[in-house]
């Protein structure tokens, strides 16, 4: 009895573990991610004959050709074809199972309102798992969904 008690404790253990090891992968997939692209979206820019980041300069939009994220955002191709001589194909969020964020990072190239106490500017949206996001580069960072433990966060890409 008191050996299946130690191993029940045991495997429990190693149980949050491996879950706790897999969350902060893909966490780290995420901050990888959101790098990559940020670092794509300046290069865009900077071949921009006007000097703007990619897409329609005056709403949110999903980082994928077409369809769906965050609810009501769509994609649009002309971000991607502008992203695609420096990023091939542009990363998704590691659970694309989610019923929120679905398969893409949201951005807004050209956000004249405020989020929160942030200034105007592009703007990229992020999702992380767990606790409260504390290596969050950006404004409004909080909870989405109070029966999920996820965390998003409205990173400035750069003020207008």
């Amino acid at each position: 009895m008191v050996v299946m008690a130690v191993i029940s404790l045991l495997s429990s253990i190693v149980l949050v573990s491996v879950k706790t090891a897999r969350m902060n992968a893909r966490n780290a997939k995420v901050r990888s991610d959101v790098h990559q692209i940020i670092t794509a979206l300046f290069l865009a820019r900077e071949d921009d004959p006007n000097g703007k980041f990619p897409g329609d300069q005056t709403k949110w939009q999903c980082l994928k050709p077409s369809g769906g994220c965050y609810g009501t955002y769509v994609g649009n191709t002309t971000i991607t074809d502008a992203l695609a001589p420096y990023l091939p194909e542009i990363p998704k969020p590691p659970d694309p199972s989610n019923p929120f964020i679905k398969d893409a990072y949201l951005y807004h190239p050209n956000f004249t309102g405020w989020i929160d106490t942030s200034p105007p500017g592009a703007y990229i949206i992020w999702v992380k798992e767990g606790s409260p996001i504390t290596d969050c580069q950006g404004y409004n960072k909080g909870k989405y969904d109070n029966k999920l433990d996820f965390y998003y966060c409205y990173q400035l890409i750069a003020p207008l």
